[in-house]
């Protein structure tokens, strides 16, 4: 049998990866083919194949897209097309240990070479001596890829710290890049998109459903739930547990923005959008009799026959109904307004609505509390004063930092949009206090049935009574009555 000389050649494959060159290495995988043929030809191999698709792919355990030509090259060697590998760096197989070692055990079993063309060395994974270099060169990769990953972690803290723009900007945002491309960390308002999404906080606040506020706006319902999260519309971000200012101008106020969290929060889950209600009372007030719970049916107008089909285009109206024991069936049209109506009344009593609605400058003055405490615990930090001591005067001054942060959030969140609207009626001089409830009420009615929801939901309690039973009581059929406010309770303790 006659061996040719092409058999004899070792067929050899070339990986070629380029990545960050902050490990030194920065050659292209142009670069790094040229001198993978270089180095063949002068071992006298034959370069069978090139594998350098995964230019820009990870090779550490951070990666998140599979690499192909590193997995070609694996296939390559268990089906014996090459028995020799070129590489520029260990680090250009992989930066995981494990992978590295499984690649290692194959080469050993199928006895691949492995030229280093850093090292200009010929590495034989069947010898335990070069093995053992390998192990150690697979071990170094990885550790470079684990610092790597600390340092720019590290960096991308500090950057978001300093309130730069980082990763992607929210729609009604773009990013600044200088002259190379790179980007300096701010933003600037694209004003177009910006209104929409001004636009958008705006409803939402206002107590249309998410819905009306998609449709009127042009935003994707999913989208709008994102955006409605973003604190980059205030131009803040959290960086752990402290918030910190960003570079660029914000969009929305601050105060609407929290009061749209605090709306959103309260309507968690799939199918719960915001505003999204048709009946005011449903699922809310409860049976004066028996205290269950009150939903709507639809029912037809004229008096029902036996025996007489339903005519499905007669005319149809709500009711409320007891769900429990079925003790009444109330027409929610009235029952509705008369909620809102002795809801005005009761707001409207002197000195009450100041109650609900935290004077303008709540939120400024416990804000100024916490800059002016966090400016005198950095005074202090600056001192030259011992670390004992600069620890007793953090221990006194974090427990009232944090108490000042509660107060300006408790502010910032205690309005409910729906009782701005009627602080008017509250301090205009109307002769009587009627005159301010009518005024009140008819506000009330032109809002969405949302925030006349919230209205109710944040004050009152609301029961609705069989008309026996109110005349028996001396009450009227829909009984709204204040709930008691925590810290009242806690006075009268």
């Amino acid at each position: 049998m006659v061996t040719t000389t092409a058999e004899l050649t070792v067929q050899a494959a070339i990986l070629a990866r380029a990545s960050d060159n902050r490990d030194g290495d920065s050659n292209s995988v142009l670069s790094q083919v040229e001198k993978g043929r270089a180095t063949a030809d002068r071992l006298a191999w034959n370069v069978a194949v090139v594998h350098d698709q995964d230019d820009g792919y990870s090779a550490s355990r951070f990666a998140k897209r599979a690499r192909k030509g590193w997995l070609a090259l694996r296939a390559d060697i268990e089906s014996g097309k090459v028995s020799a590998v070129i590489m520029r760096t260990a680090s250009r197989g992989s930066r995981t240990m494990s992978d590295w070692t499984d690649f290692l055990d194959l080469a050993r079993d199928k006895r691949l070479m492995i030229h280093i063309i850093q090292d200009k060395r010929t590495f034989d994974a069947a010898n335990f001596r070069d093995r053992k270099s390998l192990l150690e060169a697979g071990a170094e990769a990885e550790a470079f890829s684990d610092e790597l990953s600390e340092t720019i972690k590290d960096g991308v803290q500090e950057f978001m710290k300093d309130g730069k723009a980082w990763s992607v900007m929210p729609l009604g945002y773009r990013k600044v890049r200088a002259e190379n491309g790179k980007a300096t960390g701010e933003a600037v308002i694209v004003e177009a998109d910006a209104q929409r999404v001004q636009r958008l906080f705006e409803m939402v606040d206002e107590g249309h459903s998410i819905n009306a506020a998609c449709k009127e706006t042009g935003i994707y319902r999913q989208q709008a739930l994102v955006l409605l999260r973003k604190s980059a519309y205030i131009a803040k971000r959290k960086v752990g547990d402290e918030w910190v200012s960003c570079m660029w101008p914000a969009i929305v106020p601050e105060d609407m923005f929290w009061r749209v969290q605090a709306r959103l929060a309260t309507n968690k889950g799939a199918g719960k959008r915001p505003g999204a209600y048709r009946s005011l009372l449903a699922h809310y007030a409860v049976c004066g009799k028996c205290g269950g719970e009150v939903m709507t049916e639809q029912r037809y107008h004229g008096a029902w026959k036996k025996g007489v089909k339903r005519d499905p285009d007669a005319p149809r109206y709500r009711v409320y109904k007891c769900t429990k024991d079925g003790c009444f069936a109330i027409a929610a049209e009235g029952a509705d307004k008369d909620a809102l109506y002795m809801a005005a009344g009761a707001l409207m009593a002197p000195g009450k609505l100041e109650q609900y609605l935290p004077s303008d400058d709540s939120l400024a003055t416990a804000q100024a509390e916490v800059d002016r405490l966090q400016a005198e615990l950095d005074a202090w930090l600056e001192a030259d004063i011992s670390p004992r001591a600069y620890k007793a005067k953090e221990d006194k001054y974090l427990p009232q930092i944090e108490a000042a942060k509660a107060r300006a959030e408790a502010a910032r969140m205690a309005a409910s949009p729906a009782l701005r609207p009627l602080a008017e009626f509250a301090v205009l001089d109307f002769p009587e206090i009627w005159q301010r409830a009518d005024g009140a009420f008819r506000a009330l009615e032109k809002m969405p049935v949302a925030a006349q929801r919230d209205l109710l939901r944040s004050v009152f309690d609301v029961r609705l009574y069989p008309r026996k039973l109110a005349d028996e009581l001396g009450v009227s059929q829909v009984e709204v009555t204040e709930r008691e406010r925590p810290e009242a309770s806690e006075n009268a303790a």
